[in-house]
């Protein structure tokens, strides 16, 4: 394989460029879709990796650098357009929040995107794998919420690797591969599908697009600068609105029915 032309022998030049692999049937190669080198020496800040490519990162920062801060990705997701994604029983999983120690102090990670649990304790568990958004649900919990289960073996240093959780995946996001433009460090405003049977080169399940979910996650955590509580709600410390003029919803989004007359809402 080869990359494209730079103008220096530095290969960090070749950040930006595209790949190729050598193909006998074509003179100019194939290119190599999904490939990026990058540098992940230091973060912008200047401060070096620790270890595991920036997985040290400091409280509040993602990515492979550290570069995105506490307001991204969203702490809390909600599905505010459909019941969520079935769990089975009648119930639905359609509100998740980001795991974190019980100090708020540690946030956990699979490809240096956070790990989200449903908030009422039911069994389910969204995580990145590097190119997809997965939801697995009905875990094996041994007598633990899915908070305590996941914290526990993360602890421990036995997290499972992401292949153990395969067979209980019931959606799948689209691609947003890491490192790359379409990189995201949270899956909102992303279209999800049921897991397809088929797997991809990783041994991980990939979409079924002719069965695409009605589910899209919006931020639920209210931010006044970056996702601020609407028709004058006040944000709160722990990223919950306190609605006023009889609006509703995470964010205060949902206008009173009936005669309200103060204009403003």
């Amino acid at each position: 394989a080869k990359s494209s032309a730079t103008k220096t022998f530095d290969i960090r030049d070749t950040e930006s460029s595209a790949w190729t692999a050598k193909y006998a049937a074509s003179n100019n190669g194939i290119q190599i879709e999904n490939f990026r080198l990058t540098c992940i020496d230091e973060d912008t800040s200047g401060d070096t990796c620790k270890t595991d490519l920036c997985s040290n990162c400091p409280y509040g920062t993602f990515g492979m650098n550290c570069t995105y801060s506490e307001s991204s990705p969203c702490r809390r997701l909600i599905d505010e357009n459909s019941e969520g994604f079935p769990l089975g029983g009648g119930d639905f999983l359609r509100e998740f929040e980001m795991l974190e120690d019980e100090n708020m102090s540690k946030s956990y990670q699979f490809y240096y995107s956070p790990v989200y649990v449903p908030v009422d304790d039911m069994n389910g568990l969204i995580y990145f794998s590097g190119r997809r958004w997965y939801l697995a649900i009905n875990l094996p919990l041994l007598g633990f919420t899915i908070r305590e289960s996941f914290l526990a073996v993360y602890e421990a240093g036995i997290l499972p690797p992401q292949s153990s959780l395969t067979p209980s995946v019931a959606y799948v996001s689209e691609t947003v591969d890491i490192v790359s433009v379409q990189e995201s460090t949270s899956p909102l405003g992303l279209e999800w599908y049921a897991a397809s049977r088929e797997e991809d080169e990783n041994g991980l399940p990939i979409p079924d697009k002719s069965r695409r979910s009605s589910t899209y996650f919006s931020c639920g955590f209210c931010h006044n600068g970056t996702n601020p509580c609407l028709h004058e709600g006040i944000c709160r410390s722990d990223g919950k609105c306190d609605c006023k003029n009889q609006t509703s919803g995470p964010l205060c989004k949902v206008k009173p029915v009936g005669n309200y007359t103060n204009g403003t809402v």
